[in-house]
């Protein structure tokens, strides 16, 4: 009996052995099936994610690519205009763009001569400087985006005939381009251009020169 009672106790063990043995194959079983999916997931995205990758660098390149265009396209415009507008007067320019290190030079030669004598424009005359600058400031306008455009003495050091070319450009860029707003402010005398419907001229009261000193800080002395 007691050998009998062995043998049923041995093969009770090998039954729980064996339970527990499928037991953790099963589980092994659902834990890889589970993993195997997991990764399957996973790779499912990092497949994507190159994708968009790739999808990203690709326009970036080409927002590079057309960045670059559009520098030159943009910088071969600004010379036509700042060319055209010089030749109104008889001028003749030069810019320079180097866009790598950032820096714009302008050479101008008023009156005759050729390109070899083009001169850096701190060596132009007060009236010349402000003809120049003015042709430059209205090629950058044409290039640029702004609802507004706004030039504060624009004139000064300009002769008469430089001041009234420069106020027919600006006039007819202005006249052009209805949607936007143009400010000019000066201190000569306005009385050869009149006002229409486009144009709105407001003339500030001169000062009271007469008053030797300005009635700040004054107190009472009785």
């Amino acid at each position: 009996m007691k050998r009998i009672y062995i043998m049923q106790v041995g093969f009770i063990c090998y039954d729980v052995i064996m339970v527990k043995l499928n037991l953790l194959v099963i589980e092994s079983s659902r834990q890889f099936h589970q993993a195997k999916e997991n990764f399957s997931n996973k790779a499912r995205q990092v497949k994507g994610l190159e994708a968009i990758i790739c999808q990203l660098t690709e326009i970036i390149n080409t927002k590079h690519n057309v960045y670059a265009e559009l520098k030159v396209y943009l910088s071969v415009c600004c010379k036509c205009y700042f060319d055209s507008m010089l030749s109104q007067r008889g001028y003749i320019g030069k810019m320079t763009f180097d866009h790598e290190n950032e820096t714009l030079s302008i050479s101008v030669q008023p009156g005759g001569g050729g390109r070899a004598t083009l001169r850096d424009m701190r060596s132009l005359s007060g009236g010349e400087r402000s003809f120049s600058t003015m042709c430059f400031i209205l090629s950058l306008w044409a290039i640029a985006e702004a609802p507004f455009r706004a030039l504060d003495e624009f004139d000064a050091y300009m002769d008469f005939v430089n001041r009234r070319i420069s106020m027919d450009m600006m006039l007819k860029i202005a006249a052009s381009q209805h949607y936007r707003q143009f400010i000019f402010l000066t201190t000569e005398g306005m009385s050869s251009l009149h006002g229409n419907s486009l144009i709105r001229i407001l003339r500030l009261s001169d000062p009271d020169r007469s008053q030797s000193a300005l009635p700040y800080g004054q107190t009472n002395t009785e």
